[in-house]
């Protein structure tokens, strides 16, 4: 493949990532459909050997850094952590007679 045709997939993949990007943490049956699209669209630049696994992997983590402000191994954690501590416990700081309802 040329240059002109691995450029033209890396910015066809960069829209679809930044799509998928777009919905951030919010699940739905367009978000699975559009990651299933992106991961036939990579089979298929693998295969035709337009890009490589390597070159996918440095676009999609810039794109998140670019996107998100942190890499996806940071908002991974973040996420874990913060599922965690979602739960605000200082309510139960206060004996249960005096809590207000």
């Amino acid at each position: 493949m040329t240059q002109q045709d691995t450029a033209a997939f890396e910015a066809r993949y960069l829209e679809l990532l930044e799509r998928l990007y777009a919905f951030g943490d919010h699940r739905s049956e367009a978000r699975d459909a559009l990651n299933h699209r992106i991961g036939g669209f990579i089979e298929a630049g693998l295969l035709l050997e337009v890009t490589s696994a390597e070159r996918l992997q440095a676009l999609t983590d810039e794109t998140h850094l670019r996107i998100f402000g942190e890499s996806l191994a940071e908002r991974k954690t973040r996420a874990k952590l913060g599922h965690k501590e979602s739960v605000d416990w200082s309510i139960y700081d206060t004996p249960p007679a005096i809590r207000k309802r």
